[in-house]
């Protein structure tokens, strides 16, 4: 595997593509995503056009309001499965980066019950 393509940092463009072509599929305008969201206009913009990297929970929100996975972001650049581990481990850790200490704290949390649950 070609370790310069792990190198640079996470590419939200993808995700900025996503977001837009979600929006416009149920019809809606920016403003309307923002009234749902309560995200600004100017950074929907930002992340829909310049790859403004979302912090977890706006990715999360926008994710559920709009109708799609995280995962169909992540894995958008690489339909080989097999990369699918080290690809994971790269982008989280610069998803990780762009998190707040709460939101760390949530995921964490999170998949904490998940594992507890999944034992049960």
């Amino acid at each position: 595997m070609d370790n310069v393509l792990y190198e640079e940092p996470f590419d939200f463009r993808p995700y900025g593509d996503a977001i837009k072509k979600a929006r416009k599929e149920k019809g809606w305008s920016r403003e309307r995503l923002s009234e749902e969201t309560g995200i600004s206009i100017a950074y929907l913009s930002e992340i829909e056009n310049k790859g403004q990297a979302p912090s977890f929970a706006k990715i999360v929100s926008l994710s559920k309001i709009l109708g799609f996975s995280i995962e169909e972001i992540i894995f958008s650049d690489c339909p080989d499965y097999k990369k699918r581990k080290t690809i994971i481990r790269y982008k989280a850790e610069d998803l990780l980066n762009t998190m707040s200490e709460k939101e760390v704290h949530i995921l964490v949390t999170g998949l904490t019950v998940a594992n507890t649950l999944e034992a049960i």
